[in-house]
């Protein structure tokens, strides 16, 4: 998939009410010419109204966000999108909109580039969460989908096939071939220690949670490596001491059209630290 740099989210407006405040405070004292203290009335409705300013331009914030893709949602991303003549599919969220919408200008040249057959791809259904195209020989091309519980149907692949396989959008010497991707299997054994003030029990309920909200973010791509070092920080929390990884011992390296399938999660007690 397409590799971007993360951009810090653009600050388009002051927004602290502390430094509103005090310019208003600022332009009261001149204008009156006269200081003003805390305690009287008219310091009080300056508050009042530099609090209603800073929820006016925060909603300029969130409205200058709105025009941009990495932060658009909902209606907006749609409007968005069609700019593109990208139309939101049946049930499609709004990641899976965002990344059609990237993918959108390969589409309009039929070259046969990886990432128009990709676009293609996650635009015949929208169970379909990711896709990869390798070319192979003799013109032929290997399109892999994913969904989010990794079934792929036949009928979903012929709508794939269907979608991808047009003349207008692949050079006539290509040959599509669709298949679902390929699982690879892992489990994860963790050893958690906590910190003598934690409470046991909720500590390793807590971290069966955090290590399956990291495996539902691996299976959500393919091409996701697992790597313990990625594991410990996912895992980790300010109640744990240390998080030790006994499976797996050494990085999984997944290929493009594999998706990380985890089987089994098991969170072992460590010593208890005193920190």
């Amino acid at each position: 998939m397409i590799t971007r740099p993360i951009l810090d989210k653009p600050h388009f407006i002051d927004r602290d009410v502390g430094a509103i405040t005090s310019e208003i405070i600022a332009l009261y004292e001149q204008l009156g010419n006269k200081k003003l203290y805390p305690a009287q009335a008219d310091r009080l409705f300056i508050d009042v109204i530099a609090y209603r300013e800073m929820l006016i331009r925060t909603q300029i914030q969130l409205a200058c966000e709105q025009n941009l893709l990495a932060f658009a949602s909902g209606v907006m991303l749609d409007y968005l999108g069609d700019f593109f003549g990208v139309v939101r599919l049946d049930d499609e969220t709004d990641e899976q909109l965002r990344q059609r919408i990237r993918l959108a200008p390969e589409s309009y040249a039929t070259t046969g580039s990886r990432q128009a057959y990709i676009y293609h791809a996650l635009s015949a259904d929208s169970r379909i969460i990711d896709a990869d195209a390798l070319r192979g020989g003799n013109g032929d091309i290997y399109i892999h989908i994913l969904t989010a519980d990794g079934v792929v149907s036949d009928e979903l692949i012929q709508k794939v096939l269907d979608n991808t396989s047009d003349e207008k959008k692949r050079p006539l010497s290509d040959r599509v071939f669709v298949a679902g991707a390929k699982a690879k299997d892992f489990r994860l054994v963790l050893e958690v220690s906590p910190l003598s003030l934690a409470v046991p029990d909720k500590v390793l309920a807590d971290s069966k949670v955090r290590a399956e909200n990291y495996t539902k973010t691996l299976r959500a791509k393919l091409g996701r490596d697992v790597v313990p070092s990625q594991i410990i920080d996912a895992v980790s929390s300010t109640d744990i001491w240390q998080v030790k990884v006994i499976e797996p011992a050494e990085p999984i390296i997944l290929q493009a059209f594999e998706w990380a399938n985890c089987t089994d999660i098991q969170i072992q007690m460590g010593t208890i630290q005193n920190g």
